[in-house]
């Protein structure tokens, strides 16, 4: 519902009914309900499948991984996970949420690449334990071993950890506000910060997705996404354990190095839900040649999402045209926005509709007004709109200095308010203050500042 005057969409929260009220209750539940289906694929190479893991075999796994992290460390205590994208990721990020435990996320270190950043992850966090392959685990030993930031803190090699120990496991008490994961992300200034996100937080996203995107328990995804990335962990890995789901997943090297295997691979699989940002579009256009397309059958599709970048008309239009005769048509593109800060997803469109877009006149866009001109104009600049908030989720336009809400007709930076919106940055409290607590000059609030500009038309 929008305002005539004034840029706010709202939602309302009614009668929805959440599987569980934290993460261990809900696999749980899903892993008695359907203990020998498989909720995970691997596929090494984006189409050879490598690995495969039902409910149950993952929830044994999961308890034998939290009892040994509850003989290392205490409840609330951080966990570093150092993956790669592969099922042992999200079953140690499992072990964290069962031991009480809050998981972090994070890339693993490399040699002359980027340490400056991973340090600053490792000493903001402060985890008690570091998980990670006994591969990531000899290359940390052998490139960082002096590293100071590595005192004091205990690797456990995921490998080592030994099967069906449940004995050795007692559950947590576990509460929907408890923080479960530091999803870690770059601000404005380059400086990573670690968003706290709560059980709470992330049942409540993983119910705006499902509602978003139709999900129920047939969703079989095929996705290519890093489990660090709130993408891919929120939406790829955690989305179909919470519908009782599937999913594939694809190394993201093997998507990039071979975007066709991935294509192929959702005709294999009858995949119902894939997506990234922008620019894979783009990449599947540039680098699946004609003589690969008999391969790929994407009818099962619905939905192809889009997000994390701004979504380009001339993108979308593009992978529409050339994959057409795979069976793709334009209905199955669901642009939609979000980012870690809000768990994930902030707005996503109707299903069934085709995206929408909006042809501004470039010259006013650059004053911060919004004119609209004919699709055909030769000026016209093209806005994908990206939905609408659901389930209880708020979205305004302000004026970023005087906090007043705009108008129609002018651009201003999104704020975002619900319960998806995380509690705030871990042990940064003048950034939580600034992100998290904005009110209006009319005092409506708090709301989340995304520190992106939009603008709200036709309820979109």
């Amino acid at each position: 519902m929008t305002d005539k005057q004034q840029q706010i969409l709202t939602s309302t929260l009614e009668n929805v009914k959440l599987p569980a009220n934290d993460l261990i209750e809900l696999l749980e539940i899903r892993s008695e309900e359907a203990p020998d289906k498989v909720l995970y694929y691997y596929l090494e190479d984006g189409y050879q499948e490598t690995e495969r893991q039902t409910y149950k075999e993952m929830r044994d796994r999961v308890v034998s991984i939290a009892g040994t992290l509850q003989k290392l460390a205490v409840k609330g205590e951080r966990v570093m996970l150092l993956f790669p994208s592969e099922i042992s990721f999200i079953n140690a990020l499992y072990g964290c949420f069962y031991a009480g435990l809050t998981g972090v996320p994070a890339y693993a270190p490399r040699k002359n690449r980027s340490f400056e950043r991973f340090k600053a992850i490792l000493e903001g966090a402060s985890p008690r334990i570091i998980i990670a392959t006994r591969k990531i685990h000899d290359d940390i030993i052998k490139n960082f071993n002096e590293e100071p930031c590595f005192q004091g803190i205990d690797f456990l090699i995921y490998e080592e950890i030994i099967e069906n120990k449940e004995y050795l496991w007692e559950k947590p008490k576990v509460f929907p506000d408890d923080i479960a994961l530091l999803q870690y992300t770059s601000g404005s200034t380059g400086i990573p910060n670690g968003v706290m996100l709560s059980h709470s937080n992330i049942i409540h996203n993983s119910e705006f997705i499902k509602k978003a995107f139709g999900h129920d328990e047939s969703l079989m995804g095929v996705n290519w996404i890093p489990g660090f990335h709130d993408m891919g962990l929120i939406g790829a890995l955690i989305q179909p354990l919470y519908m009782g789901g599937s999913n594939v997943i694809i190394p993201p090297g093997s998507f990039l190095t071979r975007p066709y295997n991935f294509l192929k691979s959702i005709g294999k699989y009858k995949g119902t839900t894939a997506g990234g940002p922008n620019f894979a579009l783009n990449h599947c256009v540039e680098q699946v040649r004609e003589e690969h397309k008999p391969e790929i059958d994407l009818s099962s599709l619905n939905p192809l999402y889009c997000g994390a970048e701004p979504i380009r008309k001339a993108s979308l239009d593009r992978f529409a045209a050339y994959f057409s005769d795979c069976g793709f048509t334009p209905d199955k593109f669901y642009p939609c926005y979000g980012l870690a800060e809000s768990t994930l997803i902030v707005t996503g469109g109707n299903l069934e509709d085709e995206p929408i877009f909006f042809y501004a006149d470039p010259e006013a866009i650059r004053k911060g007004k919004v004119k609209r001109l004919p699709p055909d104009s030769p000026d016209a600049m093209a806005f994908t709109a990206c939905g609408f908030p659901m389930l209880g989720t708020r979205v305004l336009i302000t004026d970023p200095e005087s906090h007043a809400v705009c108008n129609s007709g002018k651009i201003g930076e999104i704020w975002a308010g619900g319960p998806s919106i995380a509690k705030g940055y871990w042990n940064n409290a003048e950034a939580t203050e600034k992100t998290f607590n904005a009110f209006t000059t009319s005092g409506d609030g708090p709301f989340m500042r995304t520190g992106d500009l939009g603008f709200i038309e036709n309820g979109q």
